[in-house]
């Protein structure tokens, strides 16, 4: 059994919550059941039996997940009155199939300190704190920003609320208030992750001259909502261009994440991770060297380009995965299929050569004369 319901059993009992001690005792059972433990719960509901007022046969149905969610919290997304499409989607941990994530241990770090925190917010209420609960990512795209709050779905067992705000500007516009408010109240209270994709598109500086005044209301809106949001709703928002938030966006967040693009040692592992997968022949790779030549590139651009090698290997009948390969396919890339060029791109040579490449293997690559390669190259450093 996990500490932190322990823990909330304690604080129920003393605060002679019935309903609560009730609803605990289910979700350790559901806990036990899940792990094949029945002899445990036979042992409590055994424990429990001379207990006048716990009813052991509660009837209150429940939804499966992950976790244990009661029918009568259930998350009911609410409706855009105009469209009639739900306002955001609803997704369980039980639902959601994430690769092996890959961050910098600074964030790693952060994430653990985070589920901790969240495990055992009982401990911390009874000392008048809270646990963090308001979480601001920002970075480049590709880096990781929605898959780590699928991650922390799974982590802390919590369904997420998916609102894709640039897709939900247009229907917001013109009733902006009561789509909010429609969308906080359905999960005010509630345990789940309340997460703003692209939240760029909503939450913009106000002293932008050029924007609406419908969507500075917009911002107006959505501060008075979080500023009145319960604690017990896990905010996660997700930003490319942090630049642009109103700078009262950023007081409203505990922690503020920034994920950057993965340097070589984190590029190396994630290589490693993706092409392992496949339980393929790759002992003719160069793994420190990929890691070199994918500098500047984010998680999913290298995803794209190991899905084309292992396509390449599949199909072509190899024997096995190959350091030049790889590096042919990620010229073809880098260049869009579109290699066949009349002139020599001399600054796209020098950016190719800090990669890693060579004079002869760009040579071969792209069908350049070594020599004239060279040549250009150095008429270009005098």
């Amino acid at each position: 059994m996990r500490f932190n319901k322990l823990v909330e059993l304690v604080v129920a009992h003393h605060n002679s919550d019935e309903k609560q001690f009730q609803k605990i005792i289910e979700e350790i059972k559901e806990i036990e059941k899940r792990q094949g433990n029945e002899s445990n719960i036979k042992s409590l509901e055994s424990a429990l039996k001379g207990r006048k007022n716990l009813n052991i046969n509660v009837k209150e149905k429940f939804i499966a997940s992950s976790g244990t969610y009661k029918i009568a919290d259930q998350i009911i997304p609410p409706k855009d009155k105009n469209s009639g499409m739900d306002l955001y989607k609803l997704i369980y941990p039980n639902e959601i199939e994430i690769p092996k994530i890959h961050l910098s241990d600074e964030v790693k770090q952060k994430i653990d300190s985070i589920k901790e925190e969240y495990e055992n917010k009982d401990v911390l209420y009874s000392y008048n704190l809270e646990a963090e609960s308001r979480i601001l990512l920002s970075g480049p795209p590709g880096c990781g920003k929605t898959t780590l709050a699928y991650h922390l779905s799974k982590t802390l067992d919590l369904p997420i609320a998916y609102l894709r705000l640039d897709t939900l500007i247009s229907s917001l516009l013109g009733q902006t208030g009561n789509n909010f408010r429609k969308i906080f109240e359905s999960v005010q209270e509630k345990r789940v992750i309340l997460f703003f994709d692209e939240f760029d598109a909503v939450a913009k500086k106000r002293d932008d001259q050029h924007e609406l005044g419908e969507l500075k209301r917009i911002v107006n809106s959505l501060l008075q909502n979080l500023d009145h949001l319960s604690n017990e709703v896990f905010v996660i928002a997700a930003t490319n261009h942090e630049d642009m938030l109103d700078k009262a966006i950023w007081r409203r967040f505990n922690s503020t994440l920034y994920l950057d693009l993965p340097d070589e040692k984190l590029r190396a592992r994630y290589l490693n991770y993706l092409i392992k997968r496949f339980e393929l022949n790759d002992s003719s790779l160069d793994y420190q060297r990929l890691a070199k030549v994918t500098i500047g590139m984010n998680y999913s651009e290298i995803d794209e380009i190991v899905k084309k090698v292992i396509k390449h290997y599949i199909l072509g009948g190899k024997k096995d995965l190959n350091t030049k390969d790889f590096l042919e396919i990620l010229l073809k890339y880098l260049y869009r299929y579109n290699s066949q060029q009349k002139t020599i791109n001399i600054k796209q040579m020098k950016s190719l050569k800090e990669r890693g490449f060579t004079n002869t293997e760009l040579s071969k690559l792209l069908k350049i004369p070594r020599t004239t390669l060279i040549d250009k190259l150095k008429k270009e450093d005098e």
